[in-house]
C-alpha cells in the first residue's frame, strides 16, 4: 500500500500523522513548542510547493494574484505591527489550498489517512471517562478537550467520505450509523461543544446536500462568501441570544455557559469602532488587550476565526481571504473536477466550526482545511 502512495501525498500524510500525535489525549505537554515548530516549518513548505505549482502550471493570472496577495499581507503587517510569522496561518490556507487542490490523491492515501483516523478514534474513546474533569484538575495540563474534539472531527469527516466512496451500498448504512453514533459520543464525553455543533452541522448537510450540487459554481461561491461573511456575524448573535437558550446549550454538555468568548468579542468589536483598526486591523500585539481575562498572566485566543484574520490583518485579509478560497472553489466547480461532496460539506462545516474556535491559527489545524477540500475532487472512479 505504501509504494501506491504518489510521493506529493506522502508530506500530507506525515502532516496528518503529527498533527493527530500532537493533539492526542497522550500527548506530552513538555514536547508541545517542538512539535509545533515542526509543523510550522512544514506550512511553509506548503505556501512554498504551492507557489511551484502555481508557476509549473503556467496560470499567469494564479502567480499574479499570489504575488499581489503576500505583497499585501506583508505591507499589512508593517502597517499594524503584527509579526511576520503571523503570515504564515493566512499563506498557509491560501496558498497551502492552491497546493492541495492541485495535486493529485491516491487510494492508498485515503486508505492510510482513514486508518490513522480510526486508530485516532479509539485512543479517544478509551481515554475519555473523565478527561474533562482530569484536564480541569491537573490545570490544564493535557491537551485541551476541545482540540481533541476537533481532531476526531477532521477524521469523523474523512472516515465518513472514505465510507461514502469506497464501502458496498449494502453496508454503507450500518457503517455510517455506527460510526457516527460513536464519534457523537467521544464529542460528548470531551464535552466540545463547538465540535459537537460542527458535526451535527456536517451530517445534516452531508445529508441533505447531493451530488449535484458540485456542478453549480455560483452556488457555491455564494455559500463560501455567506460561511465567511457570517464568521464576522456570530458572535453578535451568540451575544445576544437569552441566556435561557445558553443556559440549555450549556447544560447539554455540563459545561458553564459563561466561556470567556463574550468579554472577548465585546472589547474587540468596540475597537473596532475605529475605521483605521477595522481596515488594517489592530495587530497581532495588541491582542492581550481583547484576550486577557484574569490576573494570571495567560492570554487566551480570540474564539473565532474571522476576528482573528481581522485582527491580525484587518478587513484587507479577511476580503483576500474569503475572496481567494470562494474563486478557488467557483473554479474547481466551473471545470467539473469537484467529485467528493462529502470532504465538501466537511470543508463548510470546519469553516461554521471557526464561528467559535480559532483553529485557523494553529499550525496543526490549518492544512487539515486544506486536505479536505483538496480531497473534495477525488474521484473513486479514476485511474491510479
Amino acid at each position: 500500500m505504501l509504494l501506491k502512495i504518489k510521493k506529493n501525498n506522502i508530506l500530507l500524510l506525515l502532516y496528518v500523522m503529527l498533527s493527530a500525535f500532537y493533539t492526542s489525549p497522550l500527548f506530552n505537554i513538555g514536547l508541545f513548542d517542538y512539535v509545533l515548530y515542526v509543523l510550522f516549518l512544514f506550512n511553509w513548505f506548503f505556501i512554498i510547493w504551492g507557489l511551484f505549482y502555481a508557476l509549473k502550471n503556467d496560470d499567469a493570472k494564479v502567480v499574479l494574484s499570489l504575488a499581489l496577495i503576500i505583497v499585501v499581507i506583508f505591507m499589512v503587517c508593517m502597517l499594524n505591527g503584527t509579526s511576520l510569522r503571523q503570515c504564515n496561518v493566512i499563506l498557509t490556507l491560501i496558498i497551502g489550498m492552491y497546493y492541495t487542490t492541485s495535486i493529485s490523491y491516491s487510494k492508498a492515501f485515503y486508505q492510510l489517512i482513514s486508518i490513522v483516523g480510526l486508530i485516532y478514534n479509539v485512543l479517544a474513546l478509551i481515554k475519555s471517562p473523565n478527561y474533562f474533569v482530569n484536564w480541569e484538575a491537573s490545570g490544564q495540563a493535557t491537551m485541551n478537550p476541545n482540540t481533541i474534539g476537533i481532531m476526531n472531527l477532521f477524521f469523523a469527516i474523512i472516515i465518513n467520505s472514505y465510507i461514502h466512496l469506497f464501502v458496498p451500498d449494502r453496508r454503507k448504512k450500518y457503517c455510517y450509523m455506527f460510526y457516527n453514533a460513536l464519534l457523537l459520543y467521544i464529542l460528548f464525553m470531551y464535552r466540545s461543544r463547538t465540535a459537537q455543533v460542527a458535526f451535527l452541522v456536517f451530517v445534516i448537510v452531508f445529508v441533505l446536500l447531493k451530488r449535484e450540487i458540485l456542478n453549480k459554481p455560483k452556488l457555491l461561491f455564494i455559500i463560501t462568501c455567506g460561511l465567511s461573511i457570517m464568521g464576522t456575524i456570530a458572535p453578535l448573535l451568540y451575544l445576544a441570544m437569552p441566556k435561557q437558550i445558553m443556559d440549555w446549550i450549556a447544560n447539554t454538555t455540563g459545561k458553564s455557559y459563561f466561556s470567556g468568548r463574550e468579554i472577548i468579542w465585546g472589547r474587540f468589536y468596540a475597537a473596532l469602532a475605529d475605521f483605521k483598526t477595522l481596515v488594517i486591523g489592530p495587530g497581532m500585539w495588541r491582542k492581550e488587550q481583547y484576550t486577557s481575562l484574569w490576573n494570571n498572566g495567560r492570554v487566551y485566543s480570540m474564539h473565532n476565526n474571522y476576528l482573528d484574520i481581522i485582527l491580525c490583518f484587518g478587513l484587507i485579509g479577511l476580503i483576500i481571504f474569503t475572496l481567494f478560497i470562494a474563486t478557488r472553489i467557483y473554479g474547481l466547480s466551473k471545470r467539473k473536477v469537484l467529485n467528493n461532496y462529502v470532504c465538501l460539506s466537511g470543508y463548510f462545516s470546519f469553516m461554521i466550526l471557526g464561528y467559535t474556535e480559532n483553529n485557523f491559527s494553529y499550525a496543526f489545524f490549518v492544512m487539515l482545511y486544506n486536505i479536505l477540500i483538496g480531497l473534495a475532487i477525488y474521484a473513486n472512479k479514476q485511474l491510479e
